[in-house]
């Protein structure tokens, strides 16, 4: 087995069970290969995990010490501010690590002030995130955010036949589970594969866009559904929508969804 220098897509069967049937050590030494090719052997990445929302789940995973049904000596806390999660962050920064998560013992994030402050932890860090920030093409920033405006457009105009029109799309967008939507994912791939070859992001930042992908279709169906908010209506929806079907595909984005990704 010879380490591979370019990313393929057409293993053979024979291939994949050539390395599926390595003895471990051997694997073990084709992997530090193949590592060594791309990174700094004596190089490691720093990361801080920080929980914004410790204890007090109402899931009953019985691994999971976070859960609220079972005796597990955790103190659940309540969700930290966005200037104490950013703290945190600035001290971790300051101490080398390049990579900041948070995580919050919930299933789903809630649909409330709740969520809105986590997506404001999310937008503070990220324009303080240099792995982020230094991967973006300088002067392009506003070039990405309209490219993830079309790519989730075109994406959701061909899912509304699929869910039976914009009311059908709207409800399994703000029913959707924050990853696994079958919506995101018809939309992830060709998300991924545009930013990466337009911009030539890398996959460490195509893949955090990505994974932000279901909570902004999940705003955007609230939005739409908020009668105080007509920023986003199912009638724009549908003119967009429209358009697109006709062929005029230039600078439409569904309900104004290109001030919403700049808005976050």
């Amino acid at each position: 087995m010879t380490p591979h220098t370019d990313l393929r897509h057409e293993w053979t069967v024979s291939e994949i069970e050539s390395i599926y049937t390595l003895p471990l050590s051997e694997l073990v030494f084709q992997a530090q290969l193949s590592h060594r090719q791309f990174h700094n052997p004596n190089q490691i990445q720093g990361c801080v995990l920080l929980s914004v929302k410790t204890g007090g789940c109402p899931e009953d995973c019985g691994y999971c010490p976070q859960s609220a049904r079972y005796d597990t000596g955790v103190e659940a806390t309540p969700l930290l501010t966005v200037e104490e999660t950013l703290s945190a962050a600035r001290q971790a920064r300051d101490h080398g690590a390049t990579r900041f998560c948070m995580g919050a013992a919930w299933r789903d994030a809630p649909q409330d002030s709740r969520f809105d402050q986590i997506l404001e932890m999310v937008k503070e860090h990220l324009g303080n995130d240099t792995q982020v920030s230094s991967n973006l093409p300088a002067g392009q920033q506003d070039a990405v955010h309209n490219e993830v405006a079309t790519q989730i457009t075109q994406g959701l105009a061909s899912q509304t036949p699929l869910q039976g029109g914009v009311g059908g799309l709207l409800e399994s967008l703000q029913n959707m589970a924050t990853s696994g939507s079958p919506i995101a994912g018809a939309i992830e791939g060709g998300l991924v594969s545009s930013l990466a070859s337009k911009f030539g992001l890398p996959p460490a930042i195509t893949g955090a866009i990505a994974g932000a992908l279901p909570g902004l279709l999940q705003k955007f169906a609230h939005k739409a559904n908020d009668p105080n908010d007509n920023s986003i209506t199912a009638d724009s929806i549908n003119n967009s929508i429209s358009k697109i079907n006709s062929g005029s595909l230039s600078n439409i984005n569904i309900g104004g969804l290109s001030s919403l990704l700049n808005q976050n």
